[in-house]
């Protein structure tokens, strides 16, 4: 997915399958890039990426989602987002509603997690059908 915002254009990769790697190369329709800042969510990390003509390896495990941001200049890697370097943890419960697409049904709850406990939902233990970020 792409996402343009005034401030600049993400990328959003994510692996919706439950057993295969995905591992290619992409080359983005963009202006030249010297490289890209790469976040993981899942870790709250931000990697660095050197380009090659725009084009770049991408290695997604199953259920694996990363944001790229496209910087123009290297010593643009200096300049992460306070927000990368700053972790939270929250100790919440979570509830995972479900709802058919294309109904008039109510959402209804289909999984409860204590707090500190989010696991791959995309994983085979839970729901392979399941799609979307």
């Amino acid at each position: 997915m792409r996402y343009r915002q005034d401030d600049g254009t993400l990328f959003l990769f994510f692996n919706e399958s439950v057993f295969h790697t995905v591992d290619t190369i992409v080359t983005l329709n963009i202006p030249p890039c010297a490289c890209m800042r790469v976040y993981n969510a899942q870790s709250n990390t931000a990697e660095y990426l050197q380009l090659d003509h725009n084009a770049f390896r991408l290695c997604l495990e199953p259920g694996q989602a990363l944001v790229f941001e496209p910087l123009a200049d290297p010593a643009d890697e200096a300049s992460a987002p306070i927000s990368l370097l700053r972790q939270e943890a929250l100790e919440i419960a979570w509830r995972v509603s479900t709802k058919a697409a294309g109904t008039n049904t109510a959402f209804e709850d289909k999984y409860r997690f204590a707090p500190g406990e989010l696991p791959n939902l995309n994983g085979p233990e839970f729901d392979t059908r399941f799609s979307g970020v």
